[in-house]
């Protein structure tokens, strides 16, 4: 009859050892869902609490680009920080805020659907990432 297999590959550094690899993963696998009294930004997951600290704060390529239903966007944070990740037009118009609040040190990852703040989805097009950590701001195509 119907088989399904399920399953997911990850594709990790070839530095990690074997118990840095297995936390990645774990901590991949078990989302941390964000909140505020009025709406959700979306979901941060935070590398285990034996991971090292990152030593600078960095922004990686959002993944997949270009993207169909959503991308992942992962940024590293070497201290407790207030962080605001924005989708921009090219008009540098803020279509969505993704996060904004206080995050701890580690890597983190958030999701963009491509919708806009209110929940619509945006045109087709080509949209900024920005990232703001205390005085530092990396944006991302």
């Amino acid at each position: 009859p119907n088989l399904r297999l399920d399953f997911q590959a990850y594709f990790l550094p070839a530095n990690l050892s074997r118990a840095e690899a297995e936390e990645l993963v774990e901590a991949i696998e078990r989302p941390v869902v964000v909140r505020t009294r009025s709406q959700t930004y979306g979901q941060t997951r935070v590398a285990g609490a034996g991971a090292k600290t990152p030593a600078r704060f960095a922004v990686q390529p959002a993944f997949p680009n270009p993207f169909n239903s959503s991308t992942q966007i992962r940024f590293d944070l070497p201290r407790e920080s207030r962080v605001q990740a924005t989708v921009v037009d090219q008009l540098g118009r803020t279509r969505r805020v993704l996060f904004d609040g206080k995050l701890s040190p580690g890597r983190h990852r958030l999701t963009w659907n491509g919708t806009d703040g209110a929940g619509r989805d945006l045109p087709s097009g080509t949209y900024l990432l920005r990232v703001r950590a205390g005085n530092h701001v990396i944006s991302r195509k």
